[in-house]
């Protein structure tokens, strides 16, 4: 939006104002441990920030914002705001970020399966490299009686199936990565393919810890 459009209003002031209420909000020191509240805590000080620029340029969406921070804020107090309601299932669905973790760990599987490793050594491989993998399962995955190695060979055959129901950027970051496997095999890149797998396998690892970390309400 230009300052013609909005007369005696510096745009690129305010523009400068709003990166530094969001690098504020996200940059701030919180004396408590990192957390699910904590992080609420940070994004709805960002929200405000951007609905204070909103507000002060004339754009009638700025009153949503602060409704999205606020309910942020409720959440943190025990409150369940109606914006934060969830529809009645079965069991709840895993979280985009846990899917999309699944998938990379997927794509290393198919990965290291096209250079000659058995399913069984493939996934041997990764959870020996990458523990951290392990975080990203749920609940009957850690049980005595199964197998870690069965468990993430089960996220690559739900993602190959096409009758099951995914995550709609898991099936993405798969089916792009099945393109690029078949591309670098027939480019005869092995090695760039195995450093891709294990780079993935290693995101992977990583958001698994972080989720575990950031548990705590």
């Amino acid at each position: 939006m230009s300052t013609s459009r909005q007369e005696g209003v510096n745009v690129a002031e305010l523009l400068h104002e709003l990166l530094r209420g969001i690098d504020f909000a996200f940059n701030q020191k919180i004396d408590e441990p990192p957390s699910n509240r904590v992080e609420r805590q940070r994004y709805g000080a960002a929200l405000a920030a951007i609905g204070r620029f909103l507000m002060k340029i004339g754009s009638p969406h700025a009153d949503r914002f602060f409704d999205l921070s606020d309910a942020l804020a409720d959440l943190n107090l025990g409150a369940r705001p109606p914006i934060f309601g969830v529809a009645k299932q079965r069991s709840a669905p895993n979280p985009t970020q846990i899917e999309a973790a699944k998938a990379c760990v997927a794509f290393a599987l198919d990965a290291l399966i096209k250079v000659g490793k058995s399913q069984s050594d493939a996934a041997k491989t990764l959870l020996r490299k990458f523990p951290g993998i392990k975080n990203l399962a749920g609940p009957k995955s850690h049980r005595p009686d199964y197998s870690w190695e069965k468990t993430i060979l089960e996220w690559r055959k739900s993602l190959a199936a096409p009758s099951r129901r995914k995550n709609k950027l898991a099936a993405e970051i798969f089916s792009a990565g099945r393109e690029l496997i078949d591309s670098l095999i027939k480019e005869n890149r092995r090695d760039e393919l195995v450093e891709r797998a294990i780079g993935r396998a290693k995101l992977a690892s990583r958001i698994g810890v972080s989720v575990t970390r950031s548990n705590p309400l």
